[in-house]
């Protein structure tokens, strides 16, 4: 009669241990994303209705005083050859994890130096899709106007 007992009081149990273990995991994926505020350029580029000037000022405020993210062709053209010496610097900044133990402050950093990186080479993509596009006043055009200057090209 014991071992009966202690069977079916173990499988409500291990249900309530994997089901908290599978939430905890859940918790810890979706921090990643939601973890760090975009900077203001960020949430801008966003929206419909903005001015390009607008962002690009926002966006040299932020970066003022701070080093900018090392962009991919940089690592490239710069990645040392064997008998050159590695600039640590472009290392870190690239993300690339010291050879010493992390503490949990540094992850943090790396963490928010690569969510930066990111947001970075999001600004600068978007940048030069919409560079084209930028009327004198800072407007960008809209899908329609694009549209209707195609439509006058195609005509002619």
């Amino acid at each position: 009669m014991m071992n009966k007992i202690s069977s079916v009081t173990i499988g409500p149990l291990l249900f309530v241990f994997f089901f908290i273990l599978f939430q905890s995991n859940l918790k810890a994926q979706s921090l990643d994303k939601d973890e760090f505020e975009k900077p203001e350029w960020a949430n801008i580029i966003e929206s419909n209705e903005i001015n390009y000037y607008t962002v690009i000022t926002a966006f040299e405020k932020f970066w003022t005083g701070k080093v900018k993210p090392v962009e991919e062709e940089d690592i490239f053209e710069n990645a040392p050859s064997e008998n050159d010496t590695i600039d640590t610097r472009k290392l870190n900044m690239a993300g690339v994890l010291p050879e010493s133990p992390l503490t949990d402050k540094m992850k943090k950093e790396l963490q928010y130096k690569a969510f930066l990186a990111f947001e970075y080479k999001r600004f600068k993509d978007w940048q030069q899709e919409v560079l084209p596009y930028v009327q004198p006043d800072g407007r960008i055009l809209s899908e329609k106007d694009k549209e209707l200057i195609w439509l006058k090209q195609k005509g002619n």
